[in-house]
């Protein structure tokens, strides 16, 4: 969901977010304060995702029965969005979705439901695309997730300029590694880290025009359009 989507929730159970956390609640990048933070990551860029694929918290939830005290929901991950807006990533997620058959009403909903989700959306319909672009990526795909892999890539990347932002808002640095590990909500191990590390991306673009651009672009660029055009017709 998005960032205000996920303040409303928060209003509805009476509580408040005091800061931009992003990873889990036990993140140590926390961002304050928080109306500087929207600012500098852009609100309509903040992801809100509920729930992870692989979470050891959830292990004991098979076992338990419904309404169980113990049961544990899925666990609440902040992020910055790369190139779309936190909008567009969740229709695509909708599209992905209808596209794979996955309804509410016909979604599995046991504690096991997430693996079994996991089992029907797969890479099998995109191999072709894969072993066009990236043949020496394909088979570590299937292993740690290509998709992952250019996430956790891009996070750490000077020409997104996330690291140097969250510098600009706390005055701490923090190794790339960490911001990876709780955007993705990985444990962070050596294998994953190595994983991680040997794909590199030609950007090509300096960093303004790889971000989608805010809503004042959009009014800005036709009031200075219609200026530049009023001097020409004075000369």
């Amino acid at each position: 969901m998005t960032w205000s989507e996920y303040q409303d929730y928060l209003l509805s159970l009476s509580k408040t977010q005091p800061a931009v956390r992003f990873g889990d609640k036990d993140s140590p990048i926390v961002l304050s304060p928080v109306d500087a933070a929207l600012a500098k990551f852009r609100e309509e860029s903040i992801l809100v995702q509920i729930g992870v694929a692989k979470d050891k918290a959830q292990s004991k939830n098979r076992f338990l029965a419904a309404g169980d005290d113990r049961f544990v929901e899925g666990a609440v991950v902040i992020k910055p969005t790369i190139m779309f807006d936190a909008v567009d990533h969740i229709r695509f997620v909708e599209r992905v979705r209808r596209f794979f058959k996955l309804k509410k009403k016909t979604r599995p909903t046991d504690p096991r439901a997430r693996e079994r989700m996991g089992r029907v959306i797969g890479t099998r319909l995109m191999r072709k695309v894969f072993a066009r672009d990236w043949p020496m990526l394909l088979s570590q795909a299937e292993e740690h997730g290509l998709f992952r892999k250019v996430h956790a890539t891009t996070l750490k990347a000077p020409e997104m300029g996330f690291l140097s932002r969250i510098y600009q808002l706390t005055g701490q640095r923090i190794d790339a590694a960490v911001l990876q590990a709780n955007c993705l909500r990985h444990a962070g191990s050596y294998s994953t880290v190595l994983a991680y590390s040997n794909l590199h991306i030609n950007w090509g673009l300096p960093q303004k025009l790889l971000t989608a651009p805010g809503q004042e672009a959009f009014t800005t660029a036709p009031r200075t359009h219609q200026e530049l055009g009023n001097c020409h017709g004075r000369h």
